[in-house]
């Protein structure tokens, strides 16, 4: 039977809903796309009329956006602010040539080392190394260069260099057929569309309801992904998405994730999702969506396929 959810109930389950959007909100900053960048070698000095160059680490071969920030400090000089000169390149390839002021610089000194700079296929194609080259033609010396804020820095704000590739957003799936209904001991199989021959991550999420007398009854079911080729590729033993929080581990909270690996990729035909029922119920409505589910108490999820864009 759907759970009706008396008042303790309902209570419950908004508690639950408020601490599942903090992890998903967690989580999805953990498998964001936006990658910190780092520079060879930690912060550095550039005496005045010096030069230095630097790698840059953290990018990817895919295109998109590098987002350049620089601090640093005029040497023996408080309050004073000086410009240099920042160059990005890529072998031969001058990606960006300009002045700025470190970010902390006051809102009268302009332009600031903030730089959004677009990476193109072209540039991706290039085997080169990223390269950070300083000038520093302000006429004193200039001292803690970096691109991120390291250690204790009191003037400085906290900032970052980061790098974001444009990826490929991710693919809802589909699960063949209509939401199922599944007797005791019994599993059925069903293929998924959606999933990419591709490197990706697919995640799966999953309700279901039992057909019982008693309402608020939650079951676990025995859940599975299958290869193209059969064989089992995630394997967990969990509850409904829509199962209150001191049923776990549950789908939502606890993540039934698999990342594709190349072999994997180059399998022919459809990835599947088997599912049985090991409990002593029967259960009604298995999707791996909420769908038209008009259970309150199922809020709207979604599986995915995620192409890998590291």
């Amino acid at each position: 039977m759907y759970p009706k959810g008396s008042l303790n109930g309902g209570i419950l389950f908004r508690i639950w809903g408020l601490s599942l959007l903090i992890i998903l909100m967690f989580c999805g900053n953990i498998l964001a796309d936006t990658q910190n960048l780092y520079l060879e070698g930690g912060k550095f000095s550039v005496d005045s009329g010096g030069t230095i160059e630097r790698l840059i680490s953290g990018m990817t071969g895919h295109p998109g956006r590098m987002r350049l920030k620089a601090g640093f400090h005029v040497d023996q000089g408080i309050g004073e602010f000086e410009k240099i000169r920042i160059e990005i390149k890529k072998g031969s390839q001058t990606i960006y040539n300009g002045s700025c002021y470190s970010i902390h610089a006051p809102s009268n000194k302009t332009p600031k080392c903030d730089l959004t700079i677009n990476i193109t296929s072209a540039m991706i194609t290039s085997p080169d190394n990223y390269v950070l080259k300083v000038n520093n033609n302000s006429g004193k010396r200039i001292k803690d260069f970096a691109i991120r804020k390291l250690g204790f820095e009191p003037l400085l704000p906290d900032f970052q260099s980061t790098w974001t590739p444009d990826c490929p957003s991710s693919i809802n799936l589909d699960m063949e057929g209509t939401p199922f209904i599944l007797e005791k001991g019994d599993s059925k199989t069903r293929d998924l569309s959606g999933v990419v021959r591709k490197e990706g991550r697919i995640t799966i999420l999953a309700k279901w309801h039992t057909v019982t007398l008693i309402p608020n009854v939650f079951v676990k079911l025995k859940v599975e992904l299958l290869r193209p080729d059969g064989s089992v590729a995630k394997s967990v033993s969990y509850y409904s998405f829509h199962a209150p929080t001191d049923k776990s581990p549950r789908f939502g909270v606890s993540l039934m994730s698999y990342e594709m690996t190349q072999s994997d990729a180059g399998k022919v035909g459809k990835w599947k999702i088997k599912v049985t029922n090991t409990s002593n119920d029967k259960i009604d409505g298995f999707n791996i969506e909420k769908g038209n589910d008009g259970n309150p108490y199922v809020k709207s999820f979604q599986s995915t396929y995620k192409e890998n864009c590291q």
